[in-house]
């Protein structure tokens, strides 16, 4: 991806605020250091450190004691002030965490969030206020409210963000308090527990050893009652059939259960009424619900039946085609059409839900188990052979890592201006192992600079590998997939994805052009094939396409829960079919997203392979789970012969492992 642009995927986040903060010294003392204040508002160097972030919509009223926003109704976003130093960090290494007093002077509640910056990793914490409602937000180092997140060098803060959510037709005004940095450094914070995440062993939710609580796991409605039985190993269920909506949800209590290693929930369900009848249920999470599963047959009185609820959505995500897709200045994200995809996300479950409405009369069943599990997926034939479509292709790409080390003819390893997805790892070649037919790109605890080159001048404590083909070999549309087998180890982010290269001869031809070369405005696009974050385990990972740039104009579309089983090998199998105004993604076979629309891609575009550290949903980095690899099994790619044009295909180039810049 071109160095001087922002992260990919997660570039609605970085975008989304431009906020801020402001402190003045307070004299109270935590732990016998006095708190440390990060702006004296009724300074004349205020003006300099405190910047609005939609100087249109947001006003600044400072004090001698804080200062006072008002926000304009304007357009959404998340409208706020931005703190930086008059130097060029803040060192508060001292202390534990930042802290302002937040009044809502609003006539509606309204929420106020604040980010603090550090190098390229940040930590975010809000609070949701009543009108008049006065109350600290903290932000804690290495936490995100109360769960942990990135380590901040609390020594190098180079910014603070304090913001709201925009509106359309609504002022919203706050006034901020004293900001300071405070407590000890260090300081740790007890997570708040419906916030926890536990992972069940053995994936088993019900029956068996599972702990049960029923004081807490039984949600019912419309007449259903659900109780455990006297050993706790089972639930008997029974549904009145007078009521017009009935269900009941065996939860996880308090907290969530991280079903990320898993891609489906078994249910054993026996018929303990006198009628047969045929189950429907669902799997529930925090930020959404699965389909609703209605089993293939009905179970007969004293029956039973295994019933298995795929996390896997059973409609593919179709995303929504609008006109402003293709206005530069117009809307700037999209979802999918309802009733397509899931919701369900697998590292926030909360339950599962059994559900009956009049129609299906009363009924009588017992649950004696619930366990996550990981069928095995089941693979088309053509998988790796050729397209999922008919019409005649033609291979045009084949890479399978034979040999010992990475063909450069082929494959680029560094990229000039330093890793732009982290400030974490730099890019070294000996993080790029080929080896037994397979390419791994390996996070490892290693100082080193960023190419291999202390000329650059970056120097990290983490190395990974890196591997793309600018410069060397591009296509314009066909069917683009790779088999690859994803890390396990936390706060990782592996990706196979495509970016546009316009060639040597563009106008303007550097990557600081938005426009030029690798831009994704006229025509170009962003293709995230496969990007997964390590946090939802192996078998979960997002779709997306990014154009328009990466700033003002930034336009995105994709879906995150997409649930693709590892097969026996642990691989997934990820693919795109592109072609004029269509892209259609595969996982294992099986199509998970299409959009078809006028504004998809019509540019040469080249693949990345790469492996780094962080991501949009932040958790900490463990260097004792390292070194943790990203392995490439193969990349393929087929063209149609009616698709095909002159610039597809290899570009002669010196076999230098740097991207050629001309």
């Amino acid at each position: 991806m071109p160095h001087t642009f922002p992260p990919r995927g997660v570039l609605s986040g970085i975008v989304s605020c431009l906020l801020g903060l402001l402190a003045a010294t307070a004299s109270a003392e935590v732990g016998g250091l006095a708190p440390k204040g990060l702006l004296d508002p009724a300074s004349p160097d205020a003006a300099r450190q405190i910047t609005p972030s939609h100087p249109d919509l947001v006003a600044i009223a400072p004090d001698a004691n804080g200062i006072t926003l008002t926000v304009q109704p304007g357009k959404p976003g998340t409208p706020g002030i931005s703190l930086k130093p008059l130097a060029s960090v803040f060192d508060i290494s001292a202390y534990g965490h930042i802290e302002v007093k937040v009044t809502s002077l609003s006539e509606k509640p309204i929420s106020v969030a604040m980010r603090v910056d550090s190098r390229g990793e940040s930590n975010t914490s809000s609070l949701y206020l009543l009108p008049n409602e006065s109350r600290p937000l903290t932000v804690f180092f290495g936490y995100n409210g109360t769960s942990p997140g990135d380590e901040l060098d609390a020594a190098a803060i180079n910014q603070v963000l304090i913001f709201t959510s925009g509106s359309k037709d609504t002022v919203r005004k706050f006034r901020l308090g004293t900001i300071q940095a405070a407590g000890a450094a260090g300081e740790t914070v007890q997570p708040d527990p419906k916030f926890v995440r536990t992972r069940p062993a053995g994936g088993l939710l019900l029956g068996g050893s599972a702990p049960v609580d029923a004081a807490r796991q039984i949600t019912a409605k419309g007449g259903a009652k659900a109780v455990f039985a006297a050993n706790g190993k089972m639930l008997q269920f029974n549904f009145s059939g007078g009521a017009k909506e009935e269900f009941v949800s065996f939860t996880s209590g308090v907290g969530m259960w991280d079903l990320s290693e898993y891609s489906a929930i078994t249910v054993k369900i026996k018929n303990t009424g006198s009628t047969p009848f045929t189950p429907k249920l669902r799997a529930d999470s925090r930020k959404g619900a699965g389909e609703i599963l209605t089993a293939s047959a009905a179970i007969p009185p004293n029956g039973e039946m295994e019933i298995i609820i795929p996390f896997q959505a059973a409609i593919p995500f179709k995303a929504l085609v609008d006109k402003e897709q293709e206005v530069l200045e117009l809307k700037k994200n999209w979802g999918c059409e309802p009733g397509t995809g899931t919701n369900f996300k697998s590292h926030l479950a909360t339950g599962v839900t059994f559900l009956s409405d009049k129609s299906d009369g009363a009924k009588s069943f017992q649950v004696t188990v619930l366990a996550a599990c990981n069928p095995p997926p089941v693979l088309p034939a053509w998988l790796g052979q050729r397209p999922p479509v008919a019409g005649e292709w033609t291979k045009t790409f084949e890479e399978n890592f034979d040999g010992s080390s990475l063909n450069l003819n082929r494959w680029n390893c560094y990229m000039e201006g330093g890793n732009p997805w982290d400030r974490r790892t730099h890019f070294s070649k000996e993080n790029l192992i080929v080896k037994n037919g397979t390419l791994a790109l390996r996070v490892a605890k290693k100082r080193g600079f960023h190419n291999d080159d202390p000329e650059t001048k970056i120097e990290t404590d983490f190395a990974t590998g890196y591997a793309d083909t600018f410069g060397k070999w591009t296509q314009r549309y066909g069917y683009f997939e790779s088999r690859m087998k994803l890390p396990t180890a936390k706060c990782l982010w592996p990706a196979f994805w495509l970016l546009p290269d316009r060639g040597v001869n563009t106008p303007a031809n550097q990557w600081g052009k938005m426009d030029a070369r690798g831009g994704t405005k006229d025509g170009g696009m962003e293709f995230d094939i496969m990007e997964n974050l390590s946090v939802w385990g192996v078998q979960r990972y997002n779709i997306a396409m990014h154009f328009d740039g990466y700033m003002k104009y930034h336009k995105t579309l994709g879906a995150e829960d997409n649930y693709v089983p590892a097969d026996k090998d642990g691989y997934i199998t990820s693919g795109l079919l592109w072609t004029p105004g269509s892209a259609i993604f595969y996982g294992n076979g099986k199509e998970l997203f299409r959009w078809e629309g006028p504004r998809v891609s019509s540019v040469q575009s080249y693949v990345i392979l790469e492996h780094v550290t962080g991501g949009w949903e932040k958790e900490p980095l463990d260097a004792a789970q390292l070194p943790a690899d990203f392995i490439v099994d193969y990349v393929r790619v087929w063209q149609r012969k009616d698709l095909a044009s002159p610039e597809d295909g290899p570009k002669p180039n010196d076999g230098n492992p740097l991207h050629p810049n001309k």
